[in-house]
């Protein structure tokens, strides 16, 4: 079926533009060398509602926080992958901590060093990555001295290392079990050009909707106030 193309003039046509894309299902690819924060929201907004985003723009200072804005889903991503090495030292320590406790005799004075250096490092990344479930950790082994009111400072801070070893590896595992969730769910593809290569060009489909012109995709550009 042939469509012919509808053309808009004037400076109002946010209003033909923005409610396409309050109420795009399936795509939104945008090229466009300015983008305001306003729309940035809104297309992470989209991409959260399981709408594919995909935007081309350039690496300009007036679009450093929209930018900002849709690279956030990113980060958000390499942080779960990072859950995969995080996994594996945790298991490790915990698999060495077995090993020195169940052959104390043999490999005690080999696995000493590195099982105190795996241990450091178990309670460095859990601050650093989880420090509300190290603040937990803390709390508990605290109530615990409390509780018991004999235990001395050499077993609280073992018991302390053995909590955090095994709430690493449930954060890690929990993280991992939801990445697929995120991913699927943070579905923005970002291209930034640097300013150098230029993109001049205004594109934006919507759905089955293709639209070209001379207005970015600013509330200056598009002469309206953006409802979220």
């Amino acid at each position: 079926m042939h469509v012919m193309p509808q053309i808009y003039t004037g400076r109002d046509c946010g209003k033909i533009i923005e409610p396409l894309l309050q109420k795009a299902k399936k795509r939104i690819w945008v090229a466009t060398p300015y983008i305001s924060e306003e729309y940035a929201s809104l297309l992470a907004l989209k991409a959260r509602e399981g709408v594919e985003v995909r935007v081309l723009t350039v690496d300009l200072s007036e679009n450093r926080k929209a930018i900002a804005q849709l690279r956030s889903g990113a980060r958000q991503q390499v942080m779960q992958q990072r859950s995969v090495p995080l996994l594996i030292i945790a298991v490790l320590t915990l698999v060495l901590s077995i090993v020195s406790t169940l052959f104390e005799t043999v490999f005690r004075g080999l696995l000493v060093i590195p099982l105190y250096v795996f241990k450091a490092m178990c309670e460095l990344l859990l601050l650093i990555r989880y420090w509300y479930a190290w603040i937990g950790v803390t709390v508990a082994t605290v109530v615990v001295m409390i509780v018991t009111n004999s235990i001395s400072v050499e077993s609280a801070l073992n018991i302390h290392t053995f909590l955090a070893i095994v709430v690493l590896i449930a954060m890690c595992i929990a993280e991992i079990i939801r990445r697929k969730h995120v991913v699927e769910e943070l579905r923005v593809d970002l291209r930034v050009v640097p300013k150098s290569k230029f993109v001049h060009s205004k594109i934006l489909i919507v759905d089955d909707i293709g639209i070209i012109g001379s207005a970015n995709l600013t509330k200056a550009g598009l002469c309206i106030t953006l409802k979220l």
